[in-house]
């Protein structure tokens, strides 16, 4: 099964749509192709959703349904104008280079030298899981990952926010 790409931009924002496949589908990852993590045991799901998982095959946009944020300069983090901390390399299996970019404010972002443009890939505590620690009785005053209690506040393109100060994640409201 295969899903035609209707336009090659979202029509809500105008992004590039990427193509977003499960793990059976065989294709390999690129900048055009999010593949979803292989599926561990004891997931919870039924057999349906754990079918519709491995051959999901879609084109989705990477800023409005994937959540990036798209990163027109190499030599800077978008979000705190900082020079990159660390600069790593990997390869696509089509033997595009990429490079893994990590910056002291917790952003991380993949840099595609081909193309001339990358996006981030923020490690910021979802909604999803703000609310089950909250549900867990778990202080909102302290750091979802370290336990922390203290915070700096951040403005970045897509919003304000807190990061811990004990280990740099960055927290939505």
């Amino acid at each position: 099964m295969s899903v035609i790409q209707p336009d090659r931009w979202c029509a809500t924002c105008k992004g590039p749509l990427v193509r977003y496949v499960g793990p059976a589908m065989e294709l390999e990852e690129s900048p055009d192709v999010t593949v979803l993590p292989p599926l561990h045991c004891a997931t919870g799901m039924t057999d349906d959703q754990i079918r519709q998982y491995l051959l999901r095959d879609e084109w989705v946009c990477r800023w409005c349904r994937l959540r990036r944020y798209r990163v027109d300069r190499r030599d800077q983090c978008p979000y705190c104008r900082r020079c990159w901390a660390s600069e790593g390399q990997g390869w696509f299996g089509s033997g595009e280079i990429y490079l893994t970019l990590q910056c002291e404010c917790s952003c991380e972002a993949r840099w595609y030298p081909e193309r001339g443009w990358g996006e981030t890939t923020d490690s910021w505590v979802s909604p999803e899981r703000w609310q089950s620690l909250i549900g867990d009785g778990a202080d909102p005053g302290k750091c979802g990952w370290c336990g922390a209690e203290s915070f700096d506040f951040v403005r970045r393109p897509d919003g304000f926010f807190r990061r811990c100060t004990a280990c740099k994640a960055i927290h939505r409201w």
